[in-house]
């Protein structure tokens, strides 16, 4: 009796005060590189491709797809964090899709996108369910990084 008390009351609580909203961070998603596209491409090939198997590859078009991978671990560095303080992740899964496309001679634009999914477990639910994580950008940005970093 005391149990189903304390848990009409959270369960108003939260209806009522909701979950802290989570900020979005400012890491950039795409950058314009001073070099062509066949320069970038092997890089971006070798960057992506260790840690993220490829599943669609389209040079002509500048189109580069990932397979999911499962992470576990500190999601921290790759989403933003739950909602409500008492949802637990248990895996997070990522695929990302890039484009790489020449806007003039010699500069080229490369954009990635992310896409999370988060097994995650609501407060009050039983059974963990997948839902949609939102990127921090850390991901993006290091690889937009680690391509400067070899164009150098």
């Amino acid at each position: 009796m005391k149990f189903i008390k304390i848990s009409m009351i959270l369960t108003i609580l939260f209806s009522l005060f909701g979950c802290a909203n989570t900020m979005h961070s400012l890491q950039r998603t795409s950058e314009t590189f001073n070099n062509t596209k066949d320069e970038i491409w092997p890089i971006i090939i070798s960057e992506i491709g260790i840690e993220y198997p490829i599943q669609v590859i389209e040079k002509e078009s500048g189109l580069i797809s990932t397979q999911g991978v499962n992470i576990e671990g500190s999601f921290d560095n790759f989403v933003n964090p739950t909602k409500c303080m008492l949802n637990r992740r248990e895996m997070i899964n990522v695929r990302m899709g890039i484009s790489v496309f020449e806007i003039q001679p010699e500069k080229t634009k490369v954009m990635i996108k992310t896409h999370y999914m988060a097994y995650e477990l609501y407060f009050m639910e039983q059974f963990p369910k997948w839902r949609v994580a939102h990127t921090n950008g850390r991901l993006e940005n290091r690889i937009l990084n680690n391509i400067e970093q070899k164009l150098r």
